[in-house]
């Protein structure tokens, strides 16, 4: 285990909301089983597993399908774990505590506006057990 973990990991029993979540790998599998088995990633990468996700979130692909996955893991880890955000992107391939920063802002702001993304959110936080705190923007038609 990486040295800079071992503080966060202390932490994670403290700061968790009333989930079953405690270590960030659960967060990675049940986000990229559903991404495999929820959104259309097997036009480009055919047959993709969810561990083999796992390894590509990890990695400096900046496919958009890897990125949506990478994000939605940030955010969560980030609202349920309350992990410090150099930890999170030690844990996500050594990114910049930035990138972690600017993933967490996108993926809330996808979230709120666009409906498709709403629904895998609403989706990912049933399966996490975690209430929802980013509400859909309200159009007027």
């Amino acid at each position: 285990m990486n040295p800079y973990l071992i503080p966060a990991m202390k932490t994670l029993t403290i700061n968790k909301q009333l989930s079953d979540i405690s270590m960030p790998e659960q967060i990675i599998s049940i986000v990229t089983s559903y991404f495999c088995e929820h959104t259309p990633m097997s036009i480009r990468f055919p047959n993709i597993q969810p561990k083999q996700l796992g390894e590509l979130v990890k990695s400096s692909t900046r496919k958009r399908e890897i990125i949506q996955a990478r994000f939605t893991i940030c955010y969560f880890m980030k609202e349920i774990l309350d992990l410090p955000l150099t930890s999170i992107g030690l844990i996500l391939g050594e990114r910049d505590h930035s990138t972690i920063i600017h993933a967490i802002s996108t993926y809330s702001d996808d979230v709120y506006t666009s409906s498709l993304n709403f629904k895998r959110h609403e989706d990912i936080c049933q399966l996490l057990a975690v209430d929802n705190k980013i509400e859909q923007i309200k159009r007027n038609r």
